[in-house]
């Protein structure tokens, strides 16, 4: 289970939200084409996100980092393929 520890990070390091999977699960992670991730963030919310192309879940790692960026003036994120 990959929350307990993305929590910990999450607020050891003062983050504004952590991606976290499971290195372990089967066709996902290093090597793999596909990736399942669960967004944390700091007010308690969690976004799982389903099984997925590496590139969809770096796409909504990115809309979720949008907001956050936009706070501090910077420009929005984009994923180049």
């Amino acid at each position: 289970d990959p929350e307990p520890e993305g929590r910990r990070k999450l607020a050891e390091r003062g983050l504004d939200f952590v991606a976290a999977n499971r290195v372990d699960e089967p066709g996902t992670g290093f090597g793999a084409e596909a990736n399942r991730v669960i967004l944390l963030f700091p007010d308690g919310r969690r976004d799982p996100l389903p099984l997925a192309p590496k590139v969809e879940v770096a796409e909504r790692i990115l809309d979720a980092a949008e907001p956050l960026l936009a706070r501090i003036g910077a420009p929005p994120p984009s994923v180049a393929l």
